[in-house]
């Protein structure tokens, strides 16, 4: 329903009443755990011919980890930014905006590293941007002259921080190792 209606998805998801705990340790761990399987099932089959598998292996890993961090990272800093935009705090909510915004990413990555050609499949994401809107005007519930303002610095938290991390665990982590 999150994609077909996201106005009432969001109407269903604000009723939920879980801890972050229990949303980091649960759908958000398996999630990620899922993504990073398919993505050393996919480089796996992918270079299977060069016998590298430690080095696949380590990448899966730091993928892994650096999923997990970035989004708990992005929690608190969105949580922080709610704080400034509403006058209080809640982390739960703003995990569950999170979740569930990022939730075609992590979907179409899922099939992406499995399927490489499928490339076409990289623009869905862009949907992300409907569903983090929809939750901003939903979940999150700010008056309307701010909510615009705290869905534009959101989006560029998200890019900002997964992209920083992209490229530190990716490229000087791995390098590292």
């Amino acid at each position: 329903m999150l994609f077909s209606n996201p106005p009432k998805a969001w109407h269903n998801i604000k009723k939920e009443n879980g801890s972050y705990k229990k949303l980091f340790f649960g759908p958000v761990l398996l999630v990620i755990t899922g993504m990073s399987f398919c993505l050393l099932l996919g480089e796996s089959l992918s270079m299977a011919s060069t016998g590298m598998y430690l080095d696949i292996v380590k990448h899966a890993v730091i993928f892994y980890f650096y999923n997990l961090l970035s989004f708990y990272l992005l929690s608190v800093i969105i949580n922080k930014l709610y704080e400034s935009y509403a006058g209080n705090k809640d982390l739960a909510k703003v995990g569950y905006l999170l979740f569930y915004t990022l939730s075609p990413y992590y979907l179409v990555m899922s099939v992406f590293y499995i399927f490489p050609s499928l490339i076409f499949l990289l623009l869905l994401p862009l949907y992300s941007f409907i569903l983090l809107w929809f939750g901003v005007k939903h979940l999150i519930a700010l008056l309307p002259e701010k909510a615009t303002g705290f869905y534009v610095v959101t989006i560029l938290v998200i890019i900002g921080v997964n992209v920083i991390f992209y490229f530190v665990f990716n490229y000087a982590f791995l390098k590292l190792i």
